[in-house]
């Protein structure tokens, strides 16, 4: 049964191609930012997150980019499609009776044949005009997955934070593994209950419809009215087909933008994090990330430890080395867990825990140059580049050989049998001169 339309909502569609062409505008200048962003999101994750977690940041940073990806070529071809609407409508309003059989270059005949293929219905405009109105509905359909997609992960990683606290990591992993099994009932479902054996089977139709209702309102949550409704609305009124090898190609495509972007940005180091430890740990290259006459308002996080140049000069050498969110573990457990003393002041009690974290960091430093360890004296410091914390000590460049030199900084953790082992070795290869 057709629902007939009011005069509101009729005269709504005949007017939304404004705004779509207003907030399409709006849209391409925001989506073109969201790639940067979300590298830097991974590279913030990189020193905030465990490592247990590097897969799965991996996975939703390749959503996100994949997501950026549908936004952004989905909004700039709608602005081209409309622009071209609006070209179209403008010369049929200049020229309202069209193209003429006689006056041009070519014969009546020739034109009248022209005319047949070209010219019907004034060259498709209102095709074009449900085109770009399809385009824009499914440009709303990935904001709001998206939307629902990103809160429900946002949520699984709190829950995945309180529950480690109680329950043995080998349980947790199970349970994070039902999950994602949970996520892809759905899909074998509707293959399974679209055959003629299952399809007319009330019943089981019934039971899955409420399991599909309860799914999506833990997916989507306040996003799930819209969501299903613009979805359902495309799948059943696009031919199967067409619809599923156009997506089929276009998350192809998209999944390889999000692949390069992973890899450009480095975050694909978050799979494995020892990778990332050894990038930094090589003497047979410089990395100009180790230096700071190399960083820029657009260079990534500071990684590693960092000297201010490839050639040094002077009496001393200032070495500053990052204490990233994800080591306080590390040096907890490597330090044992601070105790606030209930008899202090407060104020005595903050320079307590000052002292405990500057002797802390002490600890669990070791500086070589060219095999040789320094006693060093560390400082907190808050570097200027992305504000990064960590520690500052200046060296004597009194035992410096000239040449080249190897700046070797490890950090320490309690191994197995509570001794002290390497947990990470940074390198940095540098040129020094007397004068």
């Amino acid at each position: 049964m057709t629902i007939e339309k009011p005069n509101w909502l009729l005269n709504l569609e005949q007017e939304s191609w404004q705004a779509e062409l207003i907030i399409s505008g709006l849209a391409i200048l925001g989506s073109l930012q969201l790639p940067d962003l979300i590298d830097r999101f991974g590279q913030w994750g990189l020193t905030y997150f465990s490592a247990d977690l590097g897969f799965f940041l991996t996975l939703f940073l390749i959503y996100l980019h994949f997501t950026s990806g549908i936004l952004i070529f989905a909004f700039i071809s709608h602005f081209i499609l409309r622009a071209i609407w609006i070209g179209f409508i403008g010369l049929n309003s200049v020229f309202p009776e069209g193209i003429k059989s006689e006056g041009g270059m070519y014969s009546k005949i020739f034109m009248e044949k022209f005319k047949a293929d070209y010219d019907h219905e004034n060259y498709g405009i209102k095709a074009l005009d449900n085109f770009c109105s399809s385009v824009f509905g499914v440009c709303t359909l990935v904001i709001l997955f998206s939307l629902g997609f990103c809160t429900g992960v946002l949520i699984a990683y709190g829950l995945y934070t309180f529950f480690n606290a109680f329950l043995p990591p080998k349980i947790l992993t199970i349970l994070t593994y039902g999950l994602l099994i949970l996520l892809m009932i759905p899909s074998v479902a509707i293959i399974i209950l679209k055959r003629k054996k299952y399809e007319q089977n009330e019943r089981l139709q019934s039971r899955f419809y409420k399991f599909f209702n309860v799914f999506n309102f833990l997916v989507l949550h306040v996003f799930r009215g819209p969501a299903l409704y613009i979805s359902f609305l495309l799948s059943t009124n696009i031919k199967v087909k067409q619809y599923v090898f156009a997506l089929f190609g276009l998350i192809l495509l998209l999944y390889g933008f999000g692949f390069y972007r992973l890899i450009d940005s480095g975050n694909i180091l978050l799979v494995n994090q020892d990778a990332f430890h050894e990038y930094y740990s090589r003497t047979d290259r410089t990395n100009a990330e180790n230096y700071e006459e190399y960083l820029t308002a657009e260079s990534a996080p500071i990684y590693s430890a960092i000297i201010p140049t490839k050639l040094i000069e002077g009496s001393m050498m200032n070495v500053f080395i990052p204490i990233f969110p994800n080591e306080e573990e590390i040096y907890a457990n490597f330090c044992g867990v601070y105790l606030a003393q209930e008899s202090t002041s407060s104020i005595e009690k903050k320079r307590l825990k000052r002292e405990y974290y500057s002797d802390c960091y002490q600890k669990y430093h070791r500086i070589y140059i060219n095999d040789q360890l320094y006693d060093f004296e560390l400082v907190k410091f808050t570097h200027p580049h992305r504000s990064s914390e960590g520690v500052l000590t200046y060296i004597p460049t009194v035992d410096f050989k000239k040449g080249k030199n190897i700046l070797k900084v490890e950090k320490l953790r309690k191994g197995k049998a509570n001794e002290n082992e390497i947990y990470r070795t940074m390198v940095i290869p540098f040129w020094f001169s007397e004068h």
